[in-house]
């Protein structure tokens, strides 16, 4: 292969050539539906990116665009945890440009690190069936640590919505000033779950600005004095699949029922808004029994994926760091 050109992403001006290559991947890969050049274009837009430092692409000397690599640095219990979509033109995977690609995010990862001085680890995901990919990041010394489910509901019969517990109301986020208490709801909901990171104010500010956003389809329980109890976001696209992004219930609201009825009043939602399909995806390893309510709605899973990890660093801070290691 003669060599390449890599390059920062310049936002709008290299997208066309972002087009081409997602598509021919999707021709090979059969990406699943939640995976779209749209929400590419928002993780490449993420407020945790820096798209100078973040986002790197390859190219040929036609210019044409053979790989794109993104890193999401995000804070976790460990350390940081550096979050990677790529994407490699089908026909140059025989070539070294994955160990490439894949090479600068460890180094900009480590950089992260060291600006923190905390550890770090990259972290991944593919589909079951994505098996080249898949073997790649096994010889590059990831490994899978969780295993996920997408779960599919036919939405062709009446979606029936119980009633709330007496004193609960339903209704939707209010625009920006109902955001701090969305955020908090959402971090409680989800503290105890495996690989929580905390929800910012700006990552929800950026997530309500987006195109495909609706506030009737942002839903949640108010609590009788006021307090924001269950939550359930959805979305849905051109091709009538709608998608539960998020559904939780706040510690101290959770054996009332607030989830099974908020799920069932997204998909009602979804329904009326002429959604055939409802997909969500699930940790299949979960502790919190959401497998079962999805399962007791009629959710069937479709498609397993996983979640890779790659530590890179466990050294104590003080070997990290030795210069700035206190007395």
């Amino acid at each position: 292969m003669n060599s390449l050109i890599i390059k920062p992403y310049e936002g709008q001006k290299d997208w066309s050539a972002i087009a081409h290559l997602f598509q021919a991947c999707q021709t090979v890969d059969h990406l699943s539906e939640d995976e779209s050049l749209a929400e590419l274009k928002l993780s490449l837009s993420s407020p945790n990116v820096n798209p100078e430092k973040d986002i790197r692409l390859w190219t040929n000397e036609e210019s044409q665009l053979l790989g794109l690599v993104g890193i999401e640095p995000q804070p976790s219990k460990i350390g940081i945890d550096g979050y990677v979509g790529f994407y490699i033109h089908p026909s140059v995977r025989a070539s070294n440009l994955g160990q490439e690609m894949m090479r600068w995010c460890e180094k900009r990862i480590r950089e992260i690190g060291q600006q923190k001085r905390q550890p770090v680890q990259l972290r991944t995901y593919t589909l079951e069936h994505q098996t080249e990919q898949n073997q790649f990041l096994q010889h590059r010394g990831f490994k899978v640590d969780r295993k996920f489910i997408t779960m599919a509901k036919s939405l062709e019969s009446d979606v029936l919505v119980p009633e709330l517990p007496s004193g609960f109301r339903l209704s939707h986020v209010q625009g920006k000033q109902d955001l701090s208490a969305w955020v908090d709801l959402f971090n409680e909901s989800f503290v105890d779950h495996w690989d929580h990171h905390e929800l910012t104010l700006k990552q929800a500010e950026y997530w309500q600005i987006q195109p495909d956003y609706q506030a009737e389809l942002d839903l949640v329980v108010i609590a009788p004095n006021g307090t924001f109890a269950a939550f359930c976001r959805c979305h849905f696209n051109s091709d009538q699949i709608g998608w539960i992004d998020w559904l939780g219930t706040r510690r101290g609201f959770r054996k009332l029922g607030l989830g099974k009825t908020i799920l069932l009043a997204g998909l009602s939602q979804l329904q009326k808004a002429g959604v055939t399909t409802a997909k969500l995806s699930v940790d299949a390893d979960s502790l919190t029994g959401a497998t079962k309510l999805y399962q007791a709605v009629n959710f069937k899973p479709v498609t397993p994926w996983f979640s890779w990890v790659k530590p890179l660093s466990r050294q104590p801070l003080s070997q990290l760091f030795p210069q700035q290691a206190t007395a």
